[in-house]
């Protein structure tokens, strides 16, 4: 530390400079690094003792002033004229210079005492500034997860009634087509009822037909007429072989075109040939029902005839009865029996591709009229057919 007391005239510079004299004569100047060039005295600082505590090189802190009583007038003149000060004067600088290092200590203590608690407080600001964002962003964050939250519930409520309308619409064609279920119901009703209407007609011209058919037989049985001399439509070919008729009668719905025959295991009926089968006929009143009468021998029948329905296209495609088996015709073991000499065998088969046969039955020798009466009473109850005669 070095110490120097210089008096400073008024009127004089304020400005000075800490030098250092090196061995040698060299001569080292204190500089600043913020551009000042020298160290200054303000005005105010004029009167009384300032006392500069200062680092070579390094501005110093705020000075401190000790006011002391003027010099006198006639030293006023003298320019930087050191004055020799005394011991006393010199140990009161020294202790004023020692309580101005321990007020600076203390101002510096303050001083620092004061930044830390700005620090602190900055710190403290910053801390609270920082929960303050973070808190913000919480608020954010969660008012952000409840519109969130609020847009799927939206989206669950749309969903709901997505599911409720497309229940209803649901419920709304089940509702439709129970009732096209019901409305089909009730054609099938109506349908079934007018099948049984039909088929309970059907019995009934049958049973006429039936009774009409037993009359005829009684009477001719009554006659007691020789065979000779009726219209034998059975009996013996040319050369003497024995030969039968059968009469073939079927109900069959066909298309415009189409006709119906019947072919078996006779040469009569095709040998099982479609192209050479008997082609049945109809006309107006007896659609849909066909019928045909053929000549057999009766060593070609057999005990067995065997035989199925087939029907026939204008582009001659054939179709068989695919649904039932063969149809058969056992030979009576009497005289006077199916497939005998002297009998033509009617036989009513029903319905096509149904084995259902509604009447075999055979007679003696009758003559063409009364079969033609008989045949024509039975069919006068049919429907007409859906157009022309049906005949091949």
């Amino acid at each position: 530390v070095w110490e120097a007391v210089v008096e400073i005239p008024r009127g004089q510079p304020r400005e000075f400079k800490f030098a250092v004299v090196r061995k040698g004569g060299d001569v080292e100047w204190e500089g600043f690094g913020n551009g000042a060039k020298n160290r200054e005295v303000t005005a105010e600082e004029t009167d009384g003792t300032i006392t500069f505590d200062c680092e070579f090189g390094r501005h110093c802190k705020i000075p401190k002033r000790t006011t002391v009583a003027p010099a006198p007038a006639a030293k006023q003149t003298q320019q930087w004229a050191p004055s020799g000060p005394s011991a006393q004067q010199v140990q009161q600088q020294q202790q004023q210079q020692q309580r101005d290092r321990e007020a600076q200590r203390q101002l510096e203590a303050q001083q620092e005492q004061e930044l830390r608690a700005a620090q602190q407080q900055q710190r403290d600001e910053e801390e609270a500034n920082a929960l303050a964002a973070q808190q913000q962003q919480q608020e954010q964050e969660q008012q952000a997860q409840l519109e969130q939250q609020r847009a799927n519930q939206a989206a669950i409520a749309q969903q709901r009634e997505e599911q409720v309308r497309r229940k209803n619409e649901l419920e709304e064609e089940l509702r439709k087509q129970q009732a096209q279920l019901d409305q089909q119901r009730e054609i099938r009703d109506q349908l079934e009822k007018q099948a049984a209407e039909q088929a309970q007609f059907e019995k009934q011209q049958y049973d006429k037909e039936q009774d009409l058919l037993r009359q005829e037989h009684q009477q001719q049985k009554q006659k007691h007429t020789p065979p000779s001399t009726i219209a034998v439509r059975g009996g013996q070919q040319s050369g003497g072989e024995l030969s039968t008729k059968v009469s073939f009668r079927i109900k069959c719905n066909t298309d415009p075109g189409e006709c119906v025959g019947v072919c078996g295991s006779v040469e009569g009926i095709g040998m099982w040939d479609a192209k050479k089968a008997l082609m049945l006929k109809t006309t107006k009143i007896d659609y849909p029902h066909w019928s045909g009468e053929v000549s057999m021998k009766l060593s070609e029948v057999g005990d067995t005839l065997r035989y199925k329905y087939i029907v026939k296209g204008a582009n001659g495609a054939c179709r068989w009865e695919d649904a039932i088996a063969d149809r058969l015709v056992q030979k009576d073991k009497g005289s006077a029996g199916a497939l005998s000499s002297d009998i033509v065998t009617f036989v009513d088969d029903g319905e096509y591709n149904r084995l259902q046969r509604v009447c075999t039955y055979f007679r003696e020798a009758v003559s063409p009229a009364a079969a033609s009466a008989a045949a024509s009473s039975a069919a006068a109850a049919a429907p007409p057919p859906p157009q022309g005669d049906g005949a091949c």
